[in-house]
């Protein structure tokens, strides 16, 4: 799906930075269903997000390595320290 790819492509793009799996952890993961209200309530598809927990040892690289994860697909940053 759609989700897993994003996540996918953001670890890889991690692994470019010595970034190991390890310090990557999925904090949520959330699917919820779109509805048509004008067809009755009928679920037409679905939408997700998913949280990533990114730990970076070198915080020279947060700025470099937060924009290669919006390249990869992720759509916000939140919480760098």
């Amino acid at each position: 799906n759609a989700i897993s790819k994003v996540s996918n492509s953001i670890v890889a793009k991690m692994a470019e930075y010595s970034i190991e799996k390890k310090d990557i952890e999925t904090q949520n993961f959330n699917v919820y269903p779109n509805y048509d209200y004008n067809a009755g309530n009928r679920i037409i598809g679905y939408r997700g997000n998913t949280t990533l927990n990114i730990k970076v040892k070198d915080a020279k690289l947060v700025g470099e390595i937060a924009k290669a994860a919006t390249q990869a697909g992720a759509t916000e940053i939140q919480n760098t320290r």
